[in-house]
């Protein structure tokens, strides 16, 4: 039996997610840093327990892993995974920490056996979709043509779409040969076996999810259109929209910018993806009009075959690697444009939130968590260069015409909503202690 809130100096709320701590930057690893930063200073006590798929906490605990944040590290069993470790696993990880609340941010890599185990011990659960993972295994929902997915159809049907949208070209090659596939099913069994991980099977699996989102007290959405996409595919009632908040530093006084029209530079700043449209923006500017303008790239490389291929191309193209939060203020502060090329569905873009805060005009595809805050005149259909192309002529001809996004709110504005949330749809009554 856990002990009552009011009998503990602070409630604590476990945060869940597929990975964190240093090495992991993108945008669930900020929106799980923000709401944390915002908890801890409202008085709470927050621990987060995530996977580590790259296993860099390991590789770096004893030099670079210095992060303030409490954290335990769950057993990472592949990006589709669905269940995760046995739900024994959990109950017994859930009455050594007793959170009041467990707030999953997302399951990929670790599963939904942690909120099953939850919902046995009575601990209510929030949900933040911070991707597509609830609807496609591959959370993309991008389909080999290039049009949008629903959503999870069957086990066979998602399988193939992994497979023949793979980032290796080499594998996507052979499971085009029919001869081929038997065997390449049978390698990725006997992988599978010899690591000690589940098939990638999901049988039930649209059932298993919705049954895990209706029993959480709320799922929160960061866009409107993912709220309106994850509502539809699942029938939910207990959604919320609510989007991500930036930390203080987004909001200081930006940096003077020397607005150069003989130069201009466009920035692109996330990973290094098919799924994220790089080569898009790359092929918009192979145009002796635009041959003055400066690409600056900042990302990760998750596909480096990808990378090598557009990064070597003969463009002006100016790559910093990845970066930090505090880095990439700098690095929009010191471009004119921030482009989002994306060719799969967004639910909110980080980027697009920091380019607005730091009153930066963004271009982006049609992608509806990009096209919802954005003008239609700087919006373009996903995967059409030439499209894209024209919209950036127009901005060389006419800087100051192209709008701003709204401004943003704060991650402290978002993480005291997410807190009335907690008080409403909870039974108890959470006080943390009062700070002075």
């Amino acid at each position: 039996m856990f002990p009552k809130v009011e009998d503990k100096a602070r409630a604590k709320i476990l945060i869940c997610t597929m990975q964190y701590g240093y090495g992991y930057k993108q945008g669930t690893e900020k929106y799980v840093s923000n709401l944390t930063s915002g908890l801890k200073s409202n008085g709470y006590e927050v621990i987060i327990a995530a996977g580590d798929p790259e296993n860099i906490k390991q590789e770096n605990s004893k030099s670079k892993n210095n992060s303030q944040d409490r954290q335990v590290t769950l057993p990472s069993n592949g990006w589709p995974e669905l269940h995760g470790e046995d739900v024994d696993y959990y109950v017994a990880l859930l009455q050594e920490i007793r959170p009041d609340i467990v707030h999953m941010a997302n399951p990929a890599h670790i599963g939904i056996n942690l909120l099953t185990a939850a919902k046995q011990l009575n601990i209510p659960y929030f949900v933040t979709a911070t991707d597509f993972w609830w609807l496609c295994p591959k959370h993309t929902l991008t389909l080999k043509d290039g049009s949008f997915c629903q959503g999870f159809e069957n086990s066979s049907a998602c399988r193939h779409c992994i497979l023949s949208t793979h980032p290796r070209k080499q594998l996507q090659r052979l499971y085009r040969q029919q001869t081929i596939r038997p065997l390449i099913k049978g390698a990725i069994k006997l992988n599978a076996i010899a690591r000690n991980q589940p098939l990638p099977d999901w049988p039930g699996r649209n059932q298993i999810l919705k049954t895990a989102l209706d029993q959480a007290e709320k799922v929160i959405c960061l866009s409107k259109s993912g709220k309106k996409r994850i509502d539809n595919f699942f029938g939910l009632k207990n959604t919320h929209y609510l989007p991500t908040g930036l930390s203080e530093s987004w909001f200081s006084k930006p940096k003077d910018h020397d607005f150069n029209l003989s130069q201009i530079k466009i920035g692109y700043l996330g990973a290094i993806a098919p799924h994220k449209g790089l080569h898009t923006l790359l092929d918009a500017l192979d145009d002796p009009e635009l041959k003055e303008v400066q690409l600056k790239i900042a990302g990760k490389t998750n596909d480096s075959q990808y990378a090598n291929q557009l990064l070597s191309r003969e463009l002006n193209i100016d790559y910093k690697g990845e970066i930090g939060e505090s880095e990439a203020v700098s690095f929009i502060d010191s471009v004119d444009l921030i482009v989002i090329p994306s060719n799969s569905p967004e639910n909110q873009p980080q980027v697009l939130l920091e380019a607005s805060a730091r009153k930066k005009p963004v271009v982006a595809s049609d992608s509806p968590g990009c096209a919802e805050l954005l003008d239609e005149t700087v919006v373009f259909p996903a995967n059409n260069a030439a499209s894209l192309r024209s919209i950036l002529k127009n901005f060389l001809q006419n800087p100051s015409s192209f709008p701003l996004p709204e401004k943003p709110r704060s991650a402290l504005d978002i993480t005291k909503e997410t807190i009335n949330l907690y008080k409403k749809a909870t039974s108890r009554h959470i006080t943390p202690t009062e700070i002075t």
